[in-house]
């Protein structure tokens, strides 16, 4: 195009009563008409480079936006009513027309939108009593009109049919406002009120009607007022919108978001919600109490695995069942996640008020439940903690957590209430577990090792790593009480991976001064956890070649725990591993009631005779039977036996009447830090 053309064209823009922009494929615009500049109150420098979000209003969702660019990003003309805001703040009722310009190729390079100012339709429908050009307010929507000075209410055929009334060409207002749902009145006419009453030409707000048929209609009124000349509103011209669907959909949401979609009980979201709400009231009336009660259903995977995870779910549904038909009005029945339930009892001001709860609702879920066609039952074990105004959310859990699993624990224990030590056991974890967390961060835990011997050379032939903590708060911190916290936190593969890193390149500084011998390895525990994560393996063949360290040095030893819980992921991940050449040791063999069914499934090399059997060697005809046989039966299996526990002379005599070769115990050496074993091994023959 020429220049001169170009600016015959601008020209002719600038003429328009319409304003006039020009939008590239980057949606900002290019240029804008003399119109556009005085019906936006900015210039062409203001407008040019940015996008038409800065006219935006507020008042349409990104849903309408989304569909005008959407209809010209299909070529497709779109035309509609937008509500701008100018430059001063004021706001502007425009009738807008979006065209996509097409390039020689094809492809779309600028839209060209132009927007007509309707504030002069509309009083021109005011002075001629002409209501159906306002249809250009209405659309889809119902359409009023309100005579505001004369009362009188006009409504379109589908506004009536909305609102469920009667009646022709004749004022409506008082039918109308009868099916205003009574809770959603006062809240309309405080804001209609408002509106009117100030500076704004828009209105805008959600409501109910009582329609007679459909019952309660959500529906949306937006409206535009006209004023005179000294600002009294005349008329409001406007349109309703019916939204049931939309905010039925959103209720659905919302009710999702906090429900447990299994069985329709609130979930973990939503009861802390309501225990925060609790403990709100008990601040702000200095009680009451309240008890939250921690249910955990004991053997659950059992009936999975024995029926299916669909009679699983029936009987997770069944036990929601009774505990909604256990509990009071204003009480809370949630489930927080697999077989984890939860309860929170209102107006509870005494332990043994809880604890009888308690009891009155275990029993009732260990009536058997029917499912499809079976009688099915677990153990239940509840943990109940009290609440008040001091309490917080969190320790109100642990607490209730705690009670619980010290109820597992107990055999003879099904039901347990915090006591006045659980709150300071609670907050000693949540410190322990912050303290562990930044310890492992900066990596300033700390390794022992505890030598294993051969009996009859005294060679070592072996070193359990052990994890040590020093709390800059605390002290020294048992292996008993962080490494639960570990487990129970999900930290375990993270202290295992320290463990294992820091034991290789102690090893590999032993091997290089030449300190062990061939058959010298490290033995390092493995969770259950770190044995169901399928990065195991990478991890530690990354770990050993940065080591430099063997694999075949490696022993990892695991619990019959990961065994019994998830036998065929374990042996998967267990496989993996020992063909890297890494082995296994059983650890605390013999305590459990799958140590012998696993020992060939499981691959193991070694198993260590839990130190319960050592301690009764030299007093118990019949422990020294059991050990016996379970030595002949190792022994049948080519498995090595590492004794533990051993402390004294005369166990190091019975074990090897008895025929064990290999022990581990103070009657050899304590744990020590690896300068300490460096020493030591230096002395000791390897």
């Amino acid at each position: 195009m020429s220049e001169g053309l170009a600016a015959l064209c601008r020209i002719a823009l600038d003429a328009s009563s319409d304003a006039v922009e020009i939008i590239d494929v980057e949606g900002r615009f290019i240029f804008v008409n003399a119109a556009w500049e005085r019906l936006s109150g900015y210039t062409s420098a203001e407008a040019v480079g940015r996008t038409p979000r800065l006219l935006g209003s507020g008042l349409h969702t990104d849903c309408e936006y989304d569909a005008a660019r959407a209809a010209v990003a299909r070529a497709e003309r779109w035309t509609g009513e937008i509500v701008s805001r100018r430059k001063d703040g004021s706001l502007v009722f425009a009738h807008v027309s979006a065209t996509p310009v097409f390039g020689p190729d094809g492809q779309r390079t600028h839209s060209v939108v132009t927007r007509r100012d309707l504030h002069a339709a509309i009083v021109s429908a005011q002075t001629h009593g002409d209501r159906y050009a306002m249809a250009l307010l209405a659309g889809r929507d119902g359409l009023l009109d309100w005579d505001i000075q004369h009362g009188g209410v006009y409504a379109s055929l589908r506004c009536r049919e909305l609102i469920g009334v009667a009646g022709g060409d004749e004022p409506l207002g008082q039918a109308m406002l009868q099916r205003i749902h009574p809770a959603d009145l006062q809240r309309l006419s405080v804001s209609l009120g408002e509106f009117l009453g100030g500076g704004d030409r828009f209105f805008d707000l959600e409501f109910r009607v009582n329609h007679p048929e459909r019952g309660a209609v959500h529906v949306r009124g937006r409206g535009m007022v006209v004023r005179d000349d000294s600002g009294i509103p005349m008329r409001l011209v406007g349109t309703l919108a019916d939204v049931t669907e939309r905010r039925e959909a959103e209720q659905r949401l919302v009710h999702n978001a906090t429900h447990d979609a299994l069985t329709g009980l609130a979930n973990r979201v939503l009861f802390v919600e309501h225990l925060q709400a609790a403990i709100g009231r008990a601040k702000r009336a200095g009680g009451p109490t309240f008890a939250l009660l921690y249910i955990d259903l004991r053997r659950f995977k059992s009936i999975n695995d024995g029926y299916g995870h669909a009679a699983g779910d029936a009987f997770l549904r069944s036990v929601a069942n009774r505990l909604v038909m256990a509990v009071r009005p204003g009480d809370t029945a949630a489930r927080l996640g697999g077989d984890e339930f939860a309860i929170l009892l209102a107006d509870v001001s005494f332990a043994a008020v809880a604890h009888s709860a308690a009891g009155r609702i275990l029993r009732q879920l260990e009536v058997p439940h029917e499912v499809d066609g079976h009688w099915l039952s677990c153990g239940v074990t509840i943990g109940v903690a009290l609440g008040g105004p001091g309490s917080e959310v969190d320790e109100l859990v642990r607490a209730a957590d705690s009670a619980m699993y010290e109820a597992r624990k107990a055999d003879e224990l099904h039901v347990r209430v915090a006591g006045p030590e659980a709150a300071d056991r609670t907050k000693r974890n949540a410190r322990l577990l912050d303290g562990l967390r930044s310890a492992l961060d900066a990596r300033a835990l700390q390794v022992a090792y505890q030598p294993i011997i051969d009996m009859a050379s005294l060679r070592v032939v072996a070193v359990e790593a052990l994890a040590r903590w020093t709390s800059p708060e605390f002290g020294p911190v048992s292996p008993a009480e962080f490494v639960p916290l570990a487990e129970q936190f999900q930290l375990t593969g993270r202290l295992g991976q320290f463990l294992t890193e820091r034991t290789l390149a102690d090893l590999a500084i032993w091997e290089a001064a030449g300190l062990v011998g061939g058959r010298f390895r490290v033995h390092v525990n493995v969770s259950p956890r770190e044995l169901l994560d399928a990065r195991l393996p990478s991890v530690l063949t990354k770990l050993l070649g940065a080591s430099g360290v063997q694999p075949k040095r490696l022993c990892l030893e695991i619990t019959e725990t990961a065994l019994v819980e998830h036998p065929e992921v374990v042996v998967e991940s267990i496989r993996r591993i020992r063909e890297l050449g890494v082995s296994f040791a059983l650890d605390d063999f013999g305590t459990g009631y799958s140590s012998l069914s696993h020992l060939r499934s499981f691959s193991v090399s070694s198993v260590k005779l839990d130190r319960s059997f050592v301690m009764q060697l030299s007093n118990d005809l019949v422990t020294r039977q059991i050990v016996r046989g379970l030595l002949a039966m190792t022994d049948a299996l080519g498995l090595e036996v590492v004794a533990e526990g051993v402390e004294g002379p005369e166990h190091v005599a019975r074990l090897r009447a008895l025929g064990c070769r290999f022990a581990q115990g103070y009657h050899y050496a304590r744990p020590m830090p690896a300068a300490a074993l460096t020493d030591w091994l230096a002395q000791r023959p390897s």
